[in-house]
C-alpha cells in the first residue's frame, strides 16, 4: 500500500479515536446513571409504583380489554393505559414476567433516556464541554432545601423511587424533543419528514403523560420562536404537518381519549401540595435566575445558540496572545480588515492617498495604533480617493459584524482581548438602533419557556386546578440550564460569573445535603441527614391473596403496595378519571362503614357481596367483627390478614 493511500486511512482512524474519546458528560452521566439505577433497583415498592405495576399486570392479563388497574371493573377510558404501560404489558405477556418485575426493570432505561435528554438539550445551548455536566448537576440537585418526592420531578431524592415511572420517561422524552426541534429549526429548511417525526413523538408523549406534554409543548414553541428564522410557505407547511401528525397519533389511540382530560379536576386536590412551602420544593433553583435575567438583557442566547456549531468557514483564525493578553498582529489584522489582496483587487493600484503609513511594531510584535487603525478601517475620504466612484465590483456586499451583531471597531475591540474590553460592553443597556439585539433577547428559548410555564403554574394556583402545578417539573429547567451555560462559558470570568460560581457551589452543597440520604445508607451519614422512609414489604400478604382477589382495607401503604401484586381494592388508592366521582365516594363510604364498630353484620355482608370482597386487612388498632379466619400477621407492621367466608 502506498503512502498516499495510507494517509487517508490514518486520518480516519485518528478522527475515530477522537470521536470515541470519553467526554466529561459521558463520565459524569454514566456515574449518575449507575448510582441512581442501583439505588432505585433496591428500593422497596412504594408510592405510585403499585399503580403502574397494576396497570401493566392488567394489560398482561388481557391486552385488548384490560380491567381497571385498581378496581374490579372495566377499564375503558382509563388514562393509565398509555403507550408506555401497554408496551410494558405486552413485554410482560411475551416474557411471562410479572407486571411489577417489568416496571422495575424499566428504571435504568428511563434514567438513560433522562440523562441523554439533559445532555442533548444542554448541547443546543452551549458548545462548551462542561455545559452538559453542569446542567445535569443543576437539574438533579437544585430543587428545594428538603428532599421531596413527586412523580416527574427529577431531583435525586425523587428519582430513587420514581425512576421506573412513566413520568420520568416523559421528562427525558421532552428534553430529547426540544433538542431535536432545535436541530430541525436550525437547518436550512425544515424537512416534512423530520417535522412529522417530531409531531408523532409529541403525540406519544401526550398519551404517556399529558401534563408533562403541556410543558413540553411550551418548550417546542419557545425553541421554534427562537431558532426558526425562515417561515416561508414550505417551512410553515412542514411544521403544520408535524402538528397534524401529533393530533393523528393522539386521536388514534384506542384505550382512552386524552383530550377529555382537559379541565378534569379529579386529581386537583392531590396536587395542591405542590404550591405549599415552595422554598422547600424549588428554592435552590432560584440561584439560576440571575443567569436567566442576563439572557433578557442581551440578545445572547449562548455562543453556540447564536452562532450555531462552528464550521470550517465560520471558525476564526487561532488567536495568539502574549502575556499581556494582547492579540498578535497576524490574527488581529486578519479579523480587523480584509486582506491586502482583496483591497488591491477592489481599489486598483495603490495611490499616495490610499497607501497606508509605515508599519511600526513594538518588541511584542504589535502594530502601532496609527498603522492598525489605517488597516482596520480606512476613512470614507481615503477610500473614495483610492477607489474612485464606487462601482458594483468595489462596493462591499455586506457589512461584516461579529456574532453579537456589533460592527467595525467595536467588534475589533471585542476580539482583541477580554482584558481590554469587558463583556459589559456587549451586555450593557440597549442603545438606540440596537433593536435587533432586543428582539433576539425576547426570542431566547429559555426566557420564553420560563415565562409561559410561570403563567401556567400561576393559572393553576388562581383557578384551583392544582394539577397544572406539575409543570414545575420542567419550569425549573430554564434557570437550571441558564446557570449551567453561564458557568460553562468561563473563562473569561465576568463579574456575574465570579459571583454565580460560589453561589452555585453553595446551592449545590445544600442540595446534596438535602438529597444525599436517598442514595447513601443511613449508617454512613450523620443522624441529622434525612432519608426517605422505607415502606414495609407486603409480600407476606401478597403470597396468600391470589391474583385478582379483592381486598378491603383503609391502610394507606397497603393500598399502594398490594395492587402491584395484582390485588384489587374496594376503594382506589389513586383517583382515576375513568371512575365516576360518585362511585369513588360510595366506595370510600362503604369501606368506612364496614370498619365502623357500629355497623351491623348484615350491613357488612351486603358490602362484601356488592364488591365481591374475599380478603380483609386490619391495622393493629382496628377491632372489627368479621366472618372469616385469620391467615397471617405482618412481621413489621402487625397488620392482620383475614380470609372472609363466602
Amino acid at each position: 500500500m502506498t503512502a498516499g493511500a495510507t494517509a487517508p486511512l490514518a486520518g480516519r482512524r485518528a478522527r475515530a479515536a477522537v470521536g470515541t474519546r470519553a467526554t466529561p458528560f459521558l463520565l459524569a452521566g454514566t456515574a449518575f446513571w449507575l448510582i441512581v439505577a442501583v439505588v432505585a433497583w433496591h428500593t422497596p415498592i412504594a408510592s405510585d409504583f403499585g399503580q403502574h405495576a397494576a396497570a401493566v399486570q392488567r394489560v398482561r392479563d388481557d391486552w385488548r380489554h384490560p380491567s381497571n388497574p385498581l378496581l374490579k371493573t372495566p377499564g375503558d377510558g382509563s388514562p393509565y393505559y398509555s403507550p408506555y404501560i401497554v408496551a410494558l404489558g405486552l413485554i410482560a405477556r411475551l416474557t411471562g414476567a410479572a407486571g411489577r418485575q417489568v416496571v422495575r426493570a424499566c428504571g435504568p432505561v428511563n434514567l438513560a433516556v433522562l440523562v441523554a435528554g439533559v445532555g442533548a438539550y444542554a448541547r443546543t445551548l452551549s458548545g462548551r464541554r462542561m455545559a452538559p455536566v453542569y446542567a445535569l448537576l443543576a437539574f438533579t440537585l437544585l430543587w428545594g432545601t428538603r428532599g421531596k418526592e413527586w412523580s416527574g420531578f427529577s431531583g435525586v431524592w425523587s428519582l430513587t423511587r420514581g425512576a421506573s415511572y412513566p413520568s420520568t420517561f416523559a421528562v427525558g422524552l421532552a428534553l430529547l424533543l426540544w433538542a431535536w426541534t432545535d436541530r430541525v429549526a436550525r437547518g436550512q429548511r425544515a424537512r416534512p419528514a423530520a417535522c412529522a417525526g417530531l409531531g408523532a413523538l409529541f403525540g406519544v408523549l401526550l398519551l404517556i403523560h399529558p401534563i408533562t406534554a403541556l410543558a413540553a409543548a411550551v418548550g417546542v414553541v419557545a425553541v421554534l420562536a427562537a431558532r426558526q428564522r425562515d417561515w416561508s410557505r414550505p417551512v410553515a407547511a412542514a411544521w403544520a404537518l408535524g402538528v397534524a401528525a401529533a393530533f393523528a397519533v393522539a386521536l388514534s389511540w384506542p384505550y382512552f381519549d386524552v383530550f377529555t382530560l382537559a379541565g378534569d379536576s379529579t386529581v386537583d386536590e392531590v396536587h395542591r401540595r405542590l404550591y405549599l412551602h415552595p422554598w422547600q420544593w424549588y428554592g435552590l433553583a432560584t440561584v439560576g435566575l440571575p443567569a436567566l435575567a442576563l439572557r433578557a438583557r442581551v440578545g445572547r442566547e449562548g455562543r453556540r445558540a447564536v452562532a450555531g456549531p462552528p464550521t470550517s468557514a465560520s471558525r476564526p483564525t487561532t488567536r495568539r496572545t502574549d502575556r499581556h493578553g494582547i492579540t498578535g498582529i497576524h490574527a488581529l489584522t486578519q479579523q480587523a480588515a480584509p486582506g491586502r489582496e482583496g483591497r488591491r483587487a477592489a481599489a486598483g493600484p495603490p495611490t499616495s492617498a490610499s497607501r497606508p503609513a509605515t508599519r511600526r511594531t513594538d518588541r511584542h510584535g504589535i502594530t502601532g495604533m496609527h498603522a492598525l487603525t489605517q488597516q482596520a478601517a480606512l476613512g470614507r475620504e481615503g477610500r473614495r480617493a483610492a477607489a474612485g466612484p464606487p462601482t458594483s465590483a468595489s462596493r462591499p456586499a455586506t457589512r461584516r459584524t461579529d456574532r453579537h451583531g456589533v460592527a467595525s471597531m467595536h467588534a475589533l475591540a471585542q476580539r482583541a482581548g477580554p482584558g481590554r474590553t469587558d463583556r459589559r460592553s456587549v451586555s450593557g443597556p440597549l442603545r438606540p438602533g440596537n433593536h435587533a439585539a432586543h428582539r433576539q433577547a425576547l426570542r431566547d428559548p429559555l426566557l420564553l419557556m420560563f415565562a409561559a410555564d410561570c403563567l401556567i403554574a400561576g393559572y393553576g394556583w388562581v383557578s384551583g386546578h392544582y394539577t397544572y402545578g406539575r409543570v414545575f417539573a420542567l419550569l425549573l429547567v430554564p434557570p437550571q440550564f441558564a446557570l449551567a451555560v453561564e458557568l460553562a462559558a468561563a473563562p473569561p470570568w465576568t463579574r456575574l460569573r465570579a459571583l454565580l460560581a460560589p453561589l452555585a457551589a453553595l446551592a449545590l452543597c445544600f442540595g446534596l445535603v438535602a438529597q444525599i440520604g436517598a442514595v447513601v445508607p443511613r449508617r454512613l451519614l450523620p443522624v441529622a441527614v434525612g432519608h426517605p422512609s422505607r415502606w414495609a414489604d407486603y409480600g407476606w400478604a401478597a403470597d396468600r391473596i391470589p391474583a385478582g382477589g379483592v381486598l378491603l382495607t383503609d391502610g394507606y401503604r397497603a393500598g399502594h403496595v398490594l395492587p402491584a401484586y395484582g390485588v384489587y381494592l374496594v376503594a382506589p388508592a389513586w383517583p382515576d378519571p375513568s371512575t365516576p366521582a360518585a362511585d369513588r365516594a360510595r366506595r370510600f363510604a362503604d369501606v368506612a362503614a364496614y370498619l365502623s364498630p357500629g355497623t351491623s353484620a348484615a350491613g357488612r355482608a351486603a358490602i362484601v357481596r356488592r364488591y365481591g370482597v374475599g380478603w380483609l386487612l386490619l391495622t393493629p388498632g382496628q377491632r372489627v367483627p368479621y366472618d372469616g379466619r385469620l391467615v397471617a400477621t405482618g412481621p413489621r407492621t402487625g397488620e392482620r390478614l383475614i380470609r372472609l367466608s363466602g
